[in-house]
């Protein structure tokens, strides 16, 4: 998986406690563009089938350091949009979120390969999609 990174330096005027101390942060920024298509469902206890499901991530992940950055993406898809928030850590991510009665949780290792897991309390129920992402240039 491809992540484009822009890193910004910001000289920050702060007071310091000893003289000729330098100071200053590295803030680090990693624009997220994504599509991803998953070729497998696996629905409850029913086992998995082929199934064509396409969603496209957007967003981005920032913090201090390239590791664990963290991260706003939103989701999008023909089901709905939803909000993700997690974690982009070694060109892997860690996301999840929801609204009323559902949760969402997204996977993605750092080679795209990307796991996507819908659990709804009505019923309850959960579904869960195998499949691939990668970066749009």
């Amino acid at each position: 998986m491809s992540v484009l990174v822009r890193t910004i330096l910001a000289s920050a005027a702060m007071s310091v406690p000893f003289p000729g101390m330098v100071s200053a942060e590295t803030a680090v920024e990693a624009q997220v563009y994504m599509d991803c298509r998953f070729a497998t469902e696996c629905y409850e206890a029913e086992g998995c089938q082929e199934a064509v499901f396409a969603a496209t991530l957007v967003g981005r992940a920032s913090g201090d350091e390239m590791i664990d950055l963290a991260a706003e993406i939103e989701m999008r898809s023909d089901n709905g949009d939803v909000m993700l928030a997690g974690t982009l850590s070694n060109g892997a991510l860690g996301l999840y979120g929801g609204a009323g009665l559902g949760r969402h949780m997204l996977s993605v290792s750092a080679d795209g390969a990307a796991r996507y897991t819908v659990h709804l309390a009505n019923g309850p129920q959960a579904v869960t999609y195998l499949g691939r992402c990668e970066a749009v240039q």
